[in-house]
């Protein structure tokens, strides 16, 4: 703009300049009888002579605007068509390097897809193992709990359950935790081809007026409740997230691993097509990133086997002392419970 405002007034200003020297020349002829030295025609003569002249100069005037006008859209045009070439092939490269290495809103779905639910599917195994933790500090708890928390005069009628029972309750449901998790990580070796090795543990009575441990047929009405509730504290592998199909964590792997390839099939079409490459017709990003991803899996898996592994050298350390727990339990319920009985008696044996 700037540049074409220049251009306007030199185109301006010079024919202007000439013009008004030529009336200033000619202004400056003065006639005989004004004192001059020229004589009317003659001034009238030259007066026609500049007017052919001033008409030249206002022509080429106009002349010289459309010559300008005509250099300032050329300019223009020139300084546009390379900007909108650059702004293509940009577009274009952008387009090709984000295809080529699955970046941006479009290409880069299948990796955000997988990042998002493979740290789920881990967050998964970590709420696993914190659940177990937590049994297997609460089981030690009340094991200590029955050497310090009753004393002879503890009234045993105010427990809702008895602590023998709540230990067993609380050491089936680790067990099957423990089991349930190991199994869901793929952490057994399998024995004699059976891959669901090992076999669940049997289940048992929560009752102490019965010898037997077999379940009766009144618990086995309450006992699919109870196998819900010995699993929940894994979280959403201990089916507490129902709404969601369960799947052992090799399976939820291979199920992200399916779908990113089902996306960039659906991605990459017409010309994008190019970028599927090897026997699996994948971006070669995608079959990078997959291969770091099995890798990171596997890690975090072994991580997650050891650490339920030393959970469990843990529980069996504790089971040595959880037979002495409710030995002492036992014995110390039923000699207050006797001491307590004998009192009374001997209360109502005095009052006669």
């Amino acid at each position: 703009m700037e540049l074409q405002e220049q251009m306007d007034d030199l185109s301006c200003i010079q024919p202007e300049l000439l013009i008004k020297a030529n009336n200033d020349m000619l202004s400056s002829c003065v006639l005989f009888e004004n004192g001059g030295n020229y004589d009317k025609p003659e001034v009238e003569w030259y007066q026609g002579q500049i007017d052919e002249i001033n008409e030249m100069v206002n022509t080429c005037k106009e002349q010289r605007s459309e010559k300008v006008k005509e250099l300032l859209e050329k300019m223009q045009s020139l300084k546009q068509e390379p900007q909108e070439d650059f702004n293509t092939e940009y577009k274009q490269s952008i387009e090709e390097l984000s295809a080529k290495d699955g970046l941006g809103k479009m290409y880069g779905q299948p990796r955000r897809f997988a990042q998002e639910r493979l740290r789920s599917e881990m967050t998964k195994c970590e709420e696993a193992q914190k659940g177990v933790d937590k049994i297997l500090a609460k089981l030690e708890t009340l094991c200590d709990k029955s050497f310090s928390h009753y004393d002879p005069d503890f009234n045993y009628a105010t427990e809702k359950q008895s602590l023998s029972i709540l230990i067993r309750i609380n050491l089936v449901s680790l067990l099957r935790m423990m089991m349930h998790y190991g199994k869901h990580l793929g952490g057994f070796t399998p024995v004699d081809g059976q891959p669901d090795h090992p076999k669940d543990i049997k289940r048992i009575s929560y009752r102490e007026d019965q010898e037997a441990i077999e379940l009766t047929e009144e618990e086995l009405l309450l006992d699919a409740e109870r196998e819900g509730e010995e699993l929940e504290h894994l979280g959403p592998i201990g089916f507490n997230n129902s709404k969601e199909e369960y799947l052992k964590f090799p399976e939820a792997i291979m199920k992200i691993d399916n779908t990113c390839r089902d996306l960039v099939t659906k991605l990459y079409t017409g010309e994008n097509a190019k970028y599927l490459v090897g026997d699996q017709k994948i971006p070669e990003y995608l079959s990078v990133f997959l291969t770091n991803m099995h890798r990171q899996v596997e890690e975090f898996k072994i991580s997650c086997v050891r650490q339920l592994r030393m959970s469990t050298e843990k529980l069996e350390a504790l089971c040595l002392k959880i037979p002495k727990s409710v030995f002492y339990y036992l014995q110390s319920k039923y000699q207050a419970i006797i001491t307590q009985q004998l009192s009374n008696d001997n209360l109502k044996f005095e009052a006669l």
